[in-house]
């Protein structure tokens, strides 16, 4: 059994690359084929993408998934490049976003395992956890080590 996730591009922060990029991102569940495609700020390095269905994604996850966020340039003549990447794991989801409510992330993006930049994304998680709620679990009660008796020594007996 899933639960409903609703991602919402938010903005980005690309300040270390050089020159201005048309950047979108594509968003989907990783292995899944469906992915989805943000609409396109251009010329920029800081875009922040309007609260339009094209910037987001609404799927049903558990909680092992992992949702890949690609930060990508638009270029005309050859295949876009990746400007950084970041994954985020559903079982890592804030608490105040589980409930169903909004709740706005700071992502860190990634490029070649080097800092890209930042990702913010409105994140909503709705529905039961498939993993089973952690009980606390008791610690064993140290059980009292027996005390080593002084040996006695034994009594001459008068004669």
């Amino acid at each position: 059994m899933g639960r409903q996730l609703s991602l919402k591009l938010v903005n980005a922060d690309l300040s270390g690359l050089s020159g201005l990029h048309d950047i979108y991102v594509e968003m989907g569940v990783k292995g899944s084929s469906t992915k989805m495609k943000s609409s396109v700020c251009k010329k920029t390095k800081s875009p922040s993408w309007p609260s339009y269905d094209k910037n987001k994604i609404t799927t049903i996850v558990k909680d092992d998934d992992v949702v890949e966020l690609l930060v990508r340039s638009l270029k005309s003549f050859r295949a876009d490049p990746i400007l950084g990447v970041c994954n985020l794991k559903v079982s890592e989801i804030p608490q105040a976003a589980t409930a169903g409510h909004e709740m706005n992330v700071r992502q860190p993006l990634l490029l070649n395992a080097e800092h890209a930049g930042h990702i913010t994304i409105s994140v909503s998680l709705a529905g039961q956890s498939s993993q089973p709620e952690q009980q606390p679990q008791q610690q064993p009660q140290p059980q009292p080590q027996p005390q080593p008796q002084p040996q006695q020594q034994p009594q001459p007996q008068p004669q």
